[in-house]
């Protein structure tokens, strides 16, 4: 059966009338880049004055895009998800944390979930960024291929045993971890990493998945060498595919550095570009297993139709498909619906932590204007559709 991504019945069962309004406001609100900056504006200014701000932010945008403040506060929403056939992916959201003793406390934090994952079984993967790890700039001059002081050396090494540790406790109990993508310019370390433990761990199932922006343009060719690289290296390649999350930085900073822009050029690039690196995996998937992570309704269409051609059935769990939580459920509960393996990122952490992904939150939806209201259409039909009923 084919999912209906109209089907807001479906979509919504698992919000109440009162959730389905509070959403309405709340994408009213940030589809508006005018208070999208008043609200960022106000929290930096509640932050410098040290005024408390936790409680204006955690009944609404908190709630809606966040499961909860510490790992154990996530198992009411993982079981309600679950309930109507979403996995989730538990992502500690916490940002812009420095130094030795908070990157092992990072680590420790997606010990904990894989621990969790261990006991629970609506969650689907595991997920973590190598910036939680490591220093932005010890990753952008291993990334340069320049040379490391000794003491640089015993960092890069002790973020790469941080990362080990994570697959090896996840390799116990059969979890995958998504190692989400990052700027350009420190990629290639993370890759490095990455291209680094898949042999080790992915033998029999690939516990270790890299993540592709596909609005890069070596995208597709970075997808073939993964490709390669699990084929001579006789493993098992995980790939997350995204359409990109950091166009803006990208295209300042090649324009500031005077070097071509890494990112298509068109919207409609990336597109073409995402869905062919879709159909390769899924023409390959003794080799790869692939997450389709994208809100496009088009592309998750594309996906069905490719893997009804191949005879890839709907549940196939090399085959996944994943959204962010408070976003785009008419695709996620529509495809639970019809039996394919879906999960929703759900971030969590405390409060002024994990500021920094709602603040870009707010900012995406105030910039992809469509999307955006998309949302507000589908929640203002459920609603409309429900009190008709009455």
């Amino acid at each position: 059966m084919k999912p209906n991504f109209r089907n807001t019945s479906i979509a919504f069962q698992h919000l109440s009338n009162g959730e389905l309004r509070r959403a309405v406001i709340l994408f009213t609100f940030i589809t508006k880049p005018f208070w999208v900056n008043i609200g960022k504006n106000a929290l930096l200014i509640a932050k410098f004055f040290r005024i408390p701000y936790g409680w204006a932010v955690k009944r609404n945008i908190f709630q809606h895009f966040c499961g909860g403040t510490r790992v154990d506060k996530c198992e009411p929403v993982i079981e309600k998800l679950g309930k109507f056939g979403a996995y989730s992916i538990l992502d500690y959201s916490a940002e812009g944390l420095q130094g030795e003793s908070n990157f092992d406390q990072v680590c420790e934090e997606i010990l904990k979930t894989i621990e969790v994952a261990k006991n629970q079984k609506h969650i689907s993967f595991g997920v973590f960024k190598f910036t939680g790890m490591t220093s932005f700039e010890l990753l952008e001059k291993v990334a340069s291929k320049a040379p490391l002081t000794n003491e640089e050396i015993q960092l890069w090494n002790a973020a790469k045993n941080r990362a080990k540790r994570i697959y090896q406790k996840a390799s116990e109990i059969g979890l995958s971890i998504f190692v989400d993508a990052e700027d350009s310019w420190i990629q290639p370390a993370i890759d490095e990493m990455v291209f680094e433990m898949m042999p080790i761990f992915n033998r029999e199932k690939p516990i270790v998945y890299t993540t592709i922006q596909m609005y890069r343009t070596e995208g597709l060719k970075m997808l073939h060498e993964l490709h390669q690289f699990a084929i001579v290296n006789q493993c098992k390649a995980g790939v997350k595919l995204v359409r990109g999350a950091y166009m803006e930085n990208e295209r300042a900073r090649a324009f500031q550095m005077r070097y071509a822009s890494p990112i298509h050029f068109t919207k409609k690039d990336t597109d073409q570009a995402y869905d062919e690196a879709v159909s390769f995996c899924l023409e390959n998937l003794d080799q790869i297993h692939v997450c389709v992570a994208t809100h496009n309704e088009e592309s998750c269409e594309k996906a069905i139709e490719k893997m009804e051609t191949l005879g890839i059935e709907a549940g196939d769990k090399r085959v996944a498909f994943a959204q962010l939580f408070g976003m785009s459920d008419h695709i996620t509960f529509n495809l639970a619906h019809s039996g394919y393996y879906v999960s929703k990122y759900l971030p969590y952490g405390p409060v002024q932590k994990v500021m920094p992904y709602l603040v870009r939150r707010a900012e995406e939806n105030s910039s992809v204007t469509d999307q955006s209201n998309r949302e507000i259409e589908n929640f203002k039909r459920e609603l409309t559709r429900r009190i008709q009923l009455r």
